[in-house]
């Protein structure tokens, strides 16, 4: 077990609505950013949280546009969660590379973190994860490697990670990155070195079979130390490299799915993770998501906020900004 000294324990949240599925994108009313800025606001009180947003790279014609995108977050006195997507079906990944030691220049102050692909090793859902894409685990390797020499080079202060999701083809996953970095750097120390953490996105109950409430401490908890005693392990990463659950929440939409359900979910949920951070190093917890696409569909997918679309809270909202208020820091 990973018996760490007491470190700081981060929380964050994506605070946008819309969200991808398997049949494309859940969206409904504008996102208004004065609610979500007041909403962020009452639930840190005070307390740093780390606001997370994707932004997605499809070839070097979305260069420029994915620059844009992140001038707009460096540069709003936020240190953002910024993930890179891989949508990229060219074999040509000099482009996706130069892309990324631009951000770090332009941006590695601006930044809390740059995650390099998002859910890798998930395939089936192009539209919320890059593992359908065959050109994604190579990306991910050269883009890992790449920002960290550009962050060593101009001293950035940005922390470089990936994020997967528990699935059946995590052992796969792991051996094809290992062999991709050794065919890179010759070994695969190389590419773990380079990782500031590793996330993981985790949804029990939601995806993959029903849980109940009263189960989920247990099913989180063998998950994160199969994680990291098994997946992370078998593929070389030390128990200094910190995890950080990147991705967790619980819908009010869908079959079994409820606003007081959602409440007691996530206060079990976070609980036990917080529970877990030292055995098994782990920093952060970031909270998907801050509003429902659309509350008007019964929809799993368009009401995962602790919102409602039209900002009104859901109970979940007192839970989250309670335990932020007594556990970060």
């Amino acid at each position: 077990m990973y018996k760490a000294a007491k470190t700081p324990f981060t929380f964050g949240i994506y605070p946008f609505s819309g969200m991808g599925t398997a049949q494309g994108t859940a969206v409904g009313p504008p996102d208004d950013m004065q609610q979500i800025g007041r909403a962020m606001t009452e639930l840190g009180r005070g307390k740093p949280m780390l606001p997370r947003t994707y932004v997605v790279y499809a070839g070097p014609r979305t260069s420029a546009a994915v620059l844009d995108q992140i001038a707009l977050f460096a540069r709003g006195g936020l240190k953002w969660d910024v993930v890179l997507r891989f949508q990229d079906h060219g074999a040509n990944l000099n482009p996706w590379t130069t892309l990324i030691r631009t951000i770090i220049r332009r941006f590695g102050n601006g930044l809390g973190t740059l995650q390099i692909t998002n859910e890798a090793n998930l395939k089936g859902m192009p539209w919320a994860a890059d593992g359908s894409n065959p050109n994604t685990r190579m990306a991910l390797v050269q883009g890992v490697l790449a920002a960290r020499e550009e962050v060593l080079m101009s001293r950035a202060t940005v922390k470089i990670g990936l994020s997967v999701v528990p699935d059946e083809d995590r052992e796969s996953f792991w051996r094809c990155l290992a062999m991709a970095s050794r065919a890179i750097t010759g070994d695969t120390a190389t590419f773990i070195r380079a990782l500031d953490y590793v996330g993981v996105d985790i949804y029990p109950g939601v995806f993959g079979g029903q849980v109940a409430v009263r189960d989920l401490p247990r099913v989180v908890e063998s998950t994160l130390r199969q994680f990291r005693g098994g997946e992370m392990a078998a593929a070389g990463m030390a128990p200094w490299v910190p995890i950080r659950i990147t991705e967790n929440g619980w819908p009010t939409g869908g079959a079994g799915h409820d606003e007081e359900n959602q409440a007691q979910a996530l206060e079990a949920v976070i609980q036990t993770v917080y529970g877990l951070r030292r055995d098994c190093n782990i920093t952060h917890y970031e909270l998907f998501g801050l509003r429902d696409a659309n509350s008007r569909k019964d929809d799993l997918f368009h009401r995962f906020g602790i919102l409602r679309d039209d900002y009104s809270r859901k109970p979940a909202f007192g839970v989250y900004q309670r335990l932020i208020g007594e556990l970060a820091g």
